[in-house]
C-alpha cells in the first residue's frame, strides 16, 4: 500500500483543508517528515491510519478526539486518501463523529461518523462496516497489524528490547494472538485443580457414608468397625464389612419376628380367657341390678294403674266442654258480621264529619279570596295609563342622553385643543432656540472663513522651501515669507465650523416644520369646536366661543344632567307600575275562576255529607238487632272464652294420656326386666364357670399376670426388631452410597492421573526442567524468527560488532524463562544482557528488533508487503557514525520499491535526506505542510 495523495481537514492541529501530494516523493527511497515537537508530524500517520481503519495509530489518541480545536465551526472534519495497492488505485474518505452548528436554524447537531471507498472500477462502497471489511480484504492485514508493520515507534520497541519474559509474553500475546495457548494452559490447570477437588470431595463423601454406618457393638465385629471408622480399611474392605453387618442383622430380624409371632399367639389366648371371666363377672352384676329394678317397677305399676282409672272417670266433663267450644266456633261468623257493620257505621260517620270540616274550611277561603279579588280590581283600575306614561318618559330620556353625549364630545375636543395649543407654543419655543443657535454658528463660521482667507498667505508660506517655486508668484527665493497668526483656524477647523453651522441650520428647519404641523392640528380642532358649538348653542362667532364657550357648556351640561336624573326616577316608578299592571291583568281572571270552582266544590260537599250520615244510621240499627241474638257482646269476648275452654279441655285430655302412657311404660319395663333376668340366668348356666365371686377373682388375677408377662416380652422383641430394622435401613443407604462414590472415585482418579502431568507440562511446572509455559514455547518460535530478521540490520548498524541472541536458560528455576534477550559482542566474544547497551546502541538494537518484528508480521499475514513505512523519532541519541549506519540500514528497507518515512526533528537528518515533508506550527497552534524535494 502506497499513499498517493492525502487531504486533511479540521483534523488534529490542521485547522484548514491541507493536501499532501505523496506522489512527489517518488516510489522508493527515504524521505523525512520534519518539524518542531508538537507540530503535527505523527498526525500525518494518524490521518493515514484513520482513513484506512477509522482509528488513529496511537494508543492514547482516539478518533473522536481528532476534531481540530483551531478549525472554524463550519469547516468539515474529514480525511481523504488516494492510495495504490497491487497496481490499482483506490480512494477512501472518512469523517469521525463530532459536534457542529445546525445548517438550518440555531443549535448544535452531532455529525455522525461515515466512510466511503471508491473502487478502481468506479463502484462506491458505503457504510463503515462494509468499508472496514473491504479495506482488510484489499490490504490483507487489520489495523493492529498495520500499525505494527507500517509504523515503527521508537518508544514502544525500546520497551520490547528491555522487557522481561513476562512482559514480552504480554506484548507477543497481543501481536501474534497467542492468547489461545494461554487459555489452554489455564483450562488444563483449572481442570487438574477441579479434578483434585472432585477426588477429595468424593473420598470425603465415601468416608462420610462409612462413618454414618451403624455397627452392633455386642458382636465380634467391634474391632473391624473401629478400623473402618479410623480409616485403616480400604474402600473394598469397608464395603465387605458393611455387607457382613447387614447379613447378620437380617438373620437376627427374622429370628425376632418368629418369636414375636409365638408371643402374640399366647397373648391372644390369655386375653380370651380374661374376656370370658370379665364377661361372667359383668353378667352377675347385671343380674343383681335387674332384680332390684324389677321390684321397683312392680311397686310403681299399682300406683299408676289407680291414677289411670281416676282420669277415665272425667270423660263426661271433657265431652261437655268440647260441645261448648264447637257451638262457639259455629257462631264466630255472626260475630264477624256484627264487627263489620259496626266498623262500617263508624267509617260513614267519620267520612261525614270530614266532609263537613272541608266544607267549613272551603267557605272561609271563598270569603277571603273574594275580598282579595275586589282589592286587585280597584288597584288595576288605578293603573290604567301606566304604559303610555312609560313610553313618553323613555322618549324624553333618549333626547336628554343624546344632548349629554354631544356635550361630552365637545368637552373632550376643547381639552384636546388646549393640549395642542400648548404643543404649538412649545414647538415654537424650540424652533426659536434652534434658529438662534443656527444664526450663531453661521456667524461663527463666517468669521472663521474670513480669518482663514486672510491667513492664506501664511499657510502657503509654511510650505515654502528655497529652490522650490512659490505657488503664488513662482519665485524660487523666499526672503520674507508671511507668518501665520496664532488664532487663525486651520482648514480642518474651518470644515468643522462649516459642518456645525450646516447641521444647526437643518435642525432649525426641522423644528420649524414641526411647529407648523402642530399649529395646523390646533386650527383643525378649533374649527370642529366652532361647528359643534353652533349646533348646540346657536352661535359660531369666535369671540363668543372664546369668551362664553365654557360657561355655556357647563350650564347646559348641568341642566341636562338634572333633567336626566329626574327622568330616571320617574321611569323607575313608571316601569314598576307597568309591571304591576301586567301581573294584575293576568292574576284577576285566575282568581275569579278559582272562586267559582270552590263554590261548586262546596255544594258537592253538602250533598255527600247528607248521604254519609244516612248510611251510618242504617248500619247502626242493623248492628243492634244482630247483637241481641248473640251470647257475648263482641267477637273478641267470644274468642277469648273459647280459647280458655279449649286450653282446659287440652289439659284434661293431656292428663288422661299421660296417666295411660305412664302405666303402659311401667308395665313394659317390668316385662322387659323379667325377660332380661331369665336370659342372664341362662347365660350364667352356659358359661362353664362357677358363680362363686372369690374363685372368679382368683382365676382372673392369674390370667392377667400371664398377659402382662407376655406383653413385656413382646415390647422387648419390638425394641430389638426396631433397632435391627434401623441398622438395616441405615447400612443399606450407606452401602449404596459407598459403592456409588467408590465408582466415581475410581473414574476421577483415572482422569486425574493423566490431566495433572499434562497441566504441569503446559504451565512449566515439570520438576527438573526449565519453567517454560506452552504459550511461551510458541512465542519462542516467533521470537527466534524476529531475532534472525533483526540481526540482518543490527550487524550493519553496529558495524558487525553486535548480534542479538535469545537466552536459553533462566536465571533461576523459580521464574518463568524462554523470552529473555542477550547481546553477543563479537569484538570480545562475550554474551551479556541487552540492558548493558548504551543509549545509541539500545536505539540500534530496538530499531533492528522493530524492523525484524515488522518482517515477521508481514510473513504471518500471508507475505503482505507494504510499499510505505514510517519510523518515528529516536535518532537524537546517535552519534554521526551510528546515525549513518542507521540510515544505511533503513535505506536497505527501500529496496524493491518501498518508501520509508522518518519522523524526526534531528538536524543532521535534514542534511542527509533531501526529500522532506516539512510541518510548521504558527503562534496560534495551527499546523501547515509543505513537500520539499
Amino acid at each position: 500500500m502506497r499513499p498517493l495523495d492525502i487531504t486533511i481537514s479540521a483534523f488534529g492541529p490542521y485547522a484548514a483543508v491541507t493536501e499532501i501530494n505523496m506522489e512527489q516523493l517518488g516510489e522508493s527511497g527515504l524521505y523525512l517528515i520534519t518539524g518542531n515537537t508538537g507540530a503535527g508530524k505523527t498526525t500525518i500517520f494518524d490521518a493515514i491510519s484513520f482513513a484506512l481503519y477509522g482509528e488513529t495509530s496511537g494508543e492514547y489518541r482516539s478518533s473522536a478526539m481528532m476534531r481540530s480545536k483551531y478549525a472554524d465551526e463550519n469547516t468539515e472534519t474529514f480525511v481523504e486518501m488516494t492510495f495504490l495497492e497491487h497496481g490499482k488505485t483506490y480512494r477512501i474518505r472518512r469523517n469521525p463523529e463530532y459536534s457542529r452548528p445546525a445548517r438550518r436554524g440555531s443549535g448544535i447537531v452531532i455529525q455522525k461518523a461515515d466512510a466511503s471507498l471508491f473502487m478502481p472500477d468506479g463502484r462506491a462502497i458505503t457504510k463503515i462496516r462494509d468499508v472496514n471489511e473491504k479495506i482488510q480484504e484489499i490490504l490483507g492485514i487489520d489495523r493492529e497489524q498495520f500499525t505494527q508493520v507500517a509504523m515503527i515507534a521508537q518508544g514502544d520497541f525500546m520497551k520490547l528490547l528491555n522487557a522481561t519474559t513476562e512482559e514480552r509474553k504480554k506484548i507477543f500475546r497481543q501481536i501474534f494472538r497467542t492468547g489461545r495457548y494461554q487459555v489452554l494452559q489455564e483450562r488444563l490447570k483449572a481442570e487438574a485443580s477441579s479434578l483434585g477437588r472432585e477426588y477429595d470431595a468424593l473420598a470425603a463423601s465415601a468416608d462420610q457414608y462409612l462413618q454414618g454406618a451403624v455397627f452392633d457393638e455386642t458382636d465380634d465385629g467391634r474391632e473391624q468397625s473401629a478400623k473402618a471408622r479410623s480409616g485403616h480399611l480400604s474402600q473394598q474392605e469397608a464395603v465387605c464389612l458393611v455387607e457382613r453387618m447387614l447379613e447378620r442383622d437380617r438373620t437376627k430380624a427374622a429370628e425376632i419376628k418368629e418369636r414375636k409371632e409365638a408371643v402374640d399367639a399366647e397373648t391372644a389366648e390369655a386375653q380370651a380367657v380374661l374376656i370370658k371371666l370379665d364377661n361372667v363377672i359383668r353378667v352377675e352384676k347385671e343380674l343383681d341390678e335387674a332384680l332390684l329394678l324389677q321390684a321397683d317397677r312392680q311397686r310403681n305399676l299399682e300406683r299408676l294403674k289407680q291414677a289411670c282409672l281416676e282420669e277415665q272417670e272425667k270423660e263426661p266433663e271433657r265431652k261437655k266442654t268440647a260441645a261448648d267450644i264447637m257451638s262457639l266456633e259455629e257462631n264466630l261468623p255472626q260475630y264477624a258480621e256484627l264487627d263489620k257493620r259496626r266498623s262500617k257505621a263508624l267509617e260513614k260517620t267519620s267520612e261525614g264529619e270530614a266532609l263537613r270540616a272541608e266544607r267549613t274550611k272551603l267557605a272561609e277561603c271563598i270569603r277571603t279570596w273574594s275580598a282579595e279579588l275586589q282589592e286587585r280590581k280597584k288597584e288595576l283600575s288605578s293603573l290604567g295609563d301606566a304604559g303610555v306614561l312609560l313610553e313618553r318618559l323613555s322618549a324624553n330620556q333618549e333626547g336628554v342622553s343624546g344632548r349629554l353625549h354631544k356635550i361630552k364630545e365637545i368637552k373632550a375636543d376643547i381639552r384636546s385643543y388646549l393640549e395642542l395649543s400648548e404643543n404649538v407654543s412649545e414647538a415654537q419655543t424650540i424652533y426659536r432656540q434652534a434658529a438662534e443657535k443656527a444664526d450663531n454658528l453661521g456667524t461663527e463660521y463666517a468669521v472663521s472663513l474670513k480669518s482663514f482667507l486672510d491667513e492664506q498667505a501664511g499657510i502657503l508660506a509654511s510650505d515654502l522651501e528655497d529652490g522650490k517655486k512659490c505657488p503664488v508668484c513662482g519665485s524660487t527665493v523666499h526672503p520674507e515669507p508671511a507668518a501665520m497668526k496664532q488664532n487663525a483656524p486651520s482648514e480642518e477647523q474651518l470644515h468643522e465650523a462649516e459642518k456645525r453651522a450646516e447641521e444647526a441650520k437643518q435642525e432649525a428647519e426641522r423644528f420649524s416644520r414641526e411647529a407648523g404641523r402642530q399649529s395646523e392640528k390646533a386650527a383643525v380642532r378649533l374649527a370642529s369646536i366652532r361647528k359643534q358649538s353652533a349646533d348646540l348653542f346657536g352661535t359660531d362667532e369666535e369671540a363668543e366661543i372664546s369668551d362664553g364657550i365654557a360657561p355655556a357648556i357647563r350650564k347646559s351640561s348641568e341642566a341636562a344632567e338634572a333633567q336626566a336624573e329626574s327622568l330616571r326616577g320617574q321611569i323607575v316608578i313608571a316601569e314598576r307600575n307597568f309591571a304591576r299592571k301586567k301581573v294584575l291583568e293576568a292574576d284577576i281572571p285566575l282568581r275569579e275562576s278559582k272562586i267559582r270552582n270552590a263554590e261548586e266544590r262546596a255544594a258537592s260537599l253538602d250533598k255527600q255529607e247528607a248521604l254519609r250520615n244516612a248510611e251510618a244510621d242504617g248500619l247502626t240499627k242493623e248492628a243492634g238487632l244482630l247483637a241481641s241474638r248473640l251470647r257475648f257482646r263482641d267477637r273478641e269476648s267470644a274468642v277469648s272464652f273459647m280459647k280458655a275452654e279449649t286450653a282446659r279441655l287440652h289439659e284434661m285430655e293431656e292428663s288422661f294420656r299421660n296417666a295411660e302412657k305412664a302405666y303402659r311404660t311401667c308395665r313394659s319395663e317390668y316385662d322387659a326386666l323379667a325377660g332380661r333376668i331369665a336370659a342372664i340366668k341362662v347365660q350364667l348356666a352356659e358359661s362353664g364357670f362357677a358363680t362363686d365371686t372369690e374363685e372368679l377373682a382368683k382365676k382372673r388375677s392369674d390370667s392377667d399376670e400371664k398377659r402382662l408377662r407376655l406383653t413385656e416380652e413382646r415390647e422387648s422383641l419390638e425394641r430389638e426388631m426396631t433397632a435391627a430394622a434401623a441398622r438395616i435401613q441405615t447400612n443399606d443407604a450407606a452401602l449404596a452410597g459407598m459403592k456409588k462414590q467408590g465408582a466415581a472415585l475410581a473414574e476421577t482418579q483415572k482422569r486425574l492421573m493423566w490431566v495433572t502431568p499434562l497441566a504441569n507440562t503446559a504451565n512449566g511446572n515439570v520438576s527438573g526442567h526449565g519453567k517454560i509455559m506452552l504459550e511461551t514455547y510458541v512465542q519462542m518460535t516467533f521470537f527466534d524468527r524476529i531475532i534472525a530478521h533483526a540481526n540482518t540490520r543490527f550487524l550493519i548498524m553496529s558495524g558487525g560488532q553486535y548480534e542479538l541472541e535469545r537466552c536459553r536458560e533462566a536465571e533461576n528455576n523459580k521464574s518463568q524463562s524462554g523470552l529473555d534477550l542477550n547481546v553477543v559482542d563479537h569484538c570480545n566474544g562475550t554474551v551479556r544482557s541487552v540492558r548493558t547497551l548504551s543509549g545509541g546502541e539500545s536505539f540500534k538494537a530496538s530499531l533492528s528488533l522493530a524492523l525484524g518484528l515488522s518482517d515477521e508480521i508481514q510473513q504471518e499475514a500471508g507475505g503482505v508487503q507494504l510499499d510505505t513505512m514510517f519510523v518515528d523519532e529516536g535518532f537524537g541519541t546517535l552519534d554521526e557514525d551510528s546515525l549513518k549506519q542507521a540510515v544505511d540500514a533503513l535505506t536497505g528497507l527501500t529496496k524493491g520499491g518501498r518508501l520509508v518515512g522518518i519522523i524526526s526533528h534531528v538536524e543532521e537528518l535534514s542534511r542527509r535526506i533531501d526529500r522532506q515533508i516539512q510541518v510548521t506550527k504558527d503562534k496560534d497552534g495551527v499546523s501547515t505542510v509543505s513537500v520539499v524535494l
